[in-house]
Formats: C-alpha cells, sequence, structure tokens
C-alpha cells in the first residue's frame, strides 16, 4: 500500500487530530477484526506521521491512532461525537448480516405506492433503472424518498439520528451506508448516504437488468466497440426499447443468440 505524507502545519500534539465542532469527515481506514497492535500497524502502513481513525465495525473497536515526526504512535482521543455516530453505525452493521449494504423494493404498483406514501402528487418515483437514469425528476424524487423515509425503515425503533446526521464521520468507503434500490420489473441501482451532504445520491455505473447486465449510461459505454453482447434468459429484463430511450440512438439486436447466451446490439 502507497504511504501517505501527511503535512502537520504547527506545534503537534496529542490534542492535533481533535476535530472542531464543525461537521467533517475524519481520515479512516478498516482492520476488521484486528487487535489494537494490528490496529496500529494498518495506520502506520497508511500514514507517516498524523492522526487517522482504524475502526472494526464486526468487533465494535475504534481508535484514534497519533503518530509523531519521531514515529512514537500515541491513542488519541475518541470524541462523544463519533463515539454517538460509530456505536449507532455498528448497530446498524450488525442488525444487517454485517454489512451496511442494504436492499429496498419499491411496491410494483400505483395504489400500493400511494398506500406506502413513497409517491405523492407531482413527485412521481421511476418504476424502472432505465427510467430512473432517464428521468432526472423522478430519480430525485427517489433520493428525497429515501431521505425522508428510508433511515425509519432500516432502524424500526431504534435511534439512527447520528449516521445520518453526523458532527463528525469516517471517511471511509467501508463507512458508506449504500442502498440496492430493486424497481418492480427486476432492474436494480445503488444509491449511497453521503455524509458531507446529508443526503442520498445515486452511485454511477450501478444499474443492473434483471439479468444482471450493466445498464450503460452513456453512448461510448454503450458500444464503445461498435456492438455490445447482453445475456438475456427470457422477459422480464430483455427490453432494447428501454436502452434507446436512454438516448443511445437506433439499435437493433441479432435476431439469434449469440455464442448461445445473448444478443449481439448494434448501432445502425
Amino acid at each position: 500500500m502507497s504511504r501517505v505524507i501527511i503535512i502537520v502545519i504547527g506545534l503537534f500534539s496529542l490534542c492535533a487530530f481533535s476535530p472542531s465542532a464543525n461537521a467533517q469527515g475524519l481520515h479512516a481506514i478498516p482492520c476488521e477484526g484486528c487487535s489494537l497492535q494490528e490496529m496500529r500497524r494498518a495506520a502506520s502502513a497508511e500514514i507517516d506521521f498524523g492522526g487517522i481513525i482504524v475502526f472494526s465495525l464486526s468487533t465494535g473497536d475504534i481508535e484514534n491512532v497519533i503518530i509523531t515526526p519521531t514515529g512514537r504512535i500515541h491513542q488519541g482521543r475518541i470524541t462523544d461525537e463519533m463515539a454517538a455516530y460509530f456505536t449507532e453505525l455498528v448497530w446498524l452493521y450488525r442488525n444487517n448480516g454485517n454489512s451496511l449494504k442494504f436492499s429496498y423494493s419499491l411496491p410494483s404498483s400505483a395504489n400500493a405506492i400511494k398506500r406506502s406514501g413513497a409517491s405523492a402528487a407531482g413527485k412521481e418515483l421511476p418504476m424502472s433503472a432505465y427510467e430512473a437514469l432517464s428521468n432526472s425528476s423522478r430519480m430525485n424524487n427517489l433520493l428525497d424518498h429515501m431521505h425522508n423515509r428510508y433511515p425509519s425503515i432500516i432502524a424500526g425503533a431504534n435511534s439512527v439520528f447520528r449516521v445520518f446526521n453526523p458532527v463528525t464521520w469516517l471517511n471511509s468507503n467501508a463507512a458508506s451506508v449504500r442502498v440496492e434500490v430493486r424497481f418492480p420489473d427486476g432492474t436494480r441501482l445503488e444509491v449511497v448516504y453521503s455524509y458531507e451532504k446529508n443526503k442520498w445520491e445515486r452511485v454511477p455505473n450501478s444499474a443492473k437488468d434483471a439479468h444482471n447486465n450493466s445498464i450503460p449510461e452513456t453512448r461510448e459505454e454503450f458500444a464503445e466497440r461498435g456492438y455490445q453482447e447482453y445475456e438475456f434468459r427470457g422477459p422480464p429484463g430483455y427490453r432494447p426499447d428501454q436502452l434507446r430511450k436512454l438516448g443511445y440512438g437506433a439499435w437493433h439486436h441479432d435476431d439469434g443468440l449469440h455464442s448461445g447466451k445473448g444478443h449481439r446490439l448494434h448501432q445502425r
């Protein structure tokens, strides 16, 4: 692993890594199931000197490791704000089978959506990943819906206020809360919660059709070689019409199966 040099300006002390009252993400790395000594070795492999948070969601351990310019290692303080955030994050992780990636299925009918409160007047939700990619307004409605309802769905009666409204947070992909949104037609895409912006965002290039083919987001991704192969095993999911709606121009497919498993799509 490449080493990261952190330049510390001013007097270095054990308080140098104490976060301010302003909301901020702290440089952090995961070290699942690690002992304190293993966490310190992981910190030394990541930075030359400065401060870094090392955490293990599976064991609920978190350490503020501070390395001085002379190479000495000290244990810094974990603030009350970080401790509260981390406690709730660990609960979410353990309650979801040791994962921060969740799954959420949208109702399959308009009536069910209205009963669930998922869609209000003027707030229609996308009913497929294709529609989410092609209709930014409905994609934004979905993100708003996640913001308003999803924390309570995954937390139940437990409070996860700090996870979705943190003062300080772990700036690490391993601490990100992700949700795979499943649409009624079998397509899906992922959204991730941005601690910095306090809102959900779509994960680029995460959309899949019902047969696990990646749904391209640009013309170049769709057929950079002049064609692209998709594996279709029957409905649902065989949707070349939906690909056209994404604005990639006129496409047609071979009538027969290509290599016995899929269709080859060509640009006209």
